[in-house]
């Protein structure tokens, strides 16, 4: 079942060219087997005929393991030197709160006191820390706000905080000058 004669002219897609005499698309026989010549192998099989597989590689010998961990350690001795990793970080108690956080805790109970808080300016803060625990430290000052009136007045205040994990206001007390 031959579409061209053999050793024919064609033209495909623009191009002309001769049909091959033996080629793989018009065999000479209807017999697969005779199709291809059988080869005979030569020695060893190989995937690829065009070259050999290459031989299986050496393991690195003992010389290229040391040089790999001398370069490991000289890394490792640049970074501790560099960054510091044998110093330890001091032992401090959790600190308490502050004297500028009783002072403000303070402060915010002072307002919740006053007529027009939002006029409020203080000034003149003292933190005196309690004598021993359980005792609240003291804070005084003065501060500055319009009455309702609206006049601006100064008035002495004097709060005791406890401490805790925060101050906590226990009496704010006012006084004239």
């Amino acid at each position: 079942m031959r579409s061209t004669p053999r050793n024919s002219t064609i033209t495909v897609s623009g191009v002309t060219g001769t049909v091959p005499p033996n080629g793989p698309h018009n065999q000479p026989t209807s017999d697969p087997a005779t199709w291809y010549p059988p080869q005979q192998p030569t020695g060893a099989f190989y995937l690829n005929q065009m070259a050999p597989p290459t031989p299986p590689r050496k393991p690195p010998s003992a010389w290229w393991a040391a040089l790999i961990a001398i370069a490991v350690i000289a890394a490792l001795s640049v970074g501790f030197a560099i960054f510091g990793g044998d110093e330890e970080a001091p032992a401090t108690e959790p600190a308490g709160p502050t004297a500028a956080e009783a002072i403000a805790a303070c402060q915010e109970a002072v307002k919740l006191r006053l007529k027009s808080p939002a006029t409020a300016q203080f000034g003149g803060e003292q933190f005196a820390p309690a004598q021993d625990r359980g005792y609240p430290a003291k804070v005084t000052g003065h501060v500055d706000s319009q009455n309702g009136f609206g006049a601006l007045v100064r008035n002495r205040y004097e709060c005791l905080a406890h401490a805790g994990t925060s101050w906590r206001v226990s009496d704010v007390t006012f006084s004239d000058w």
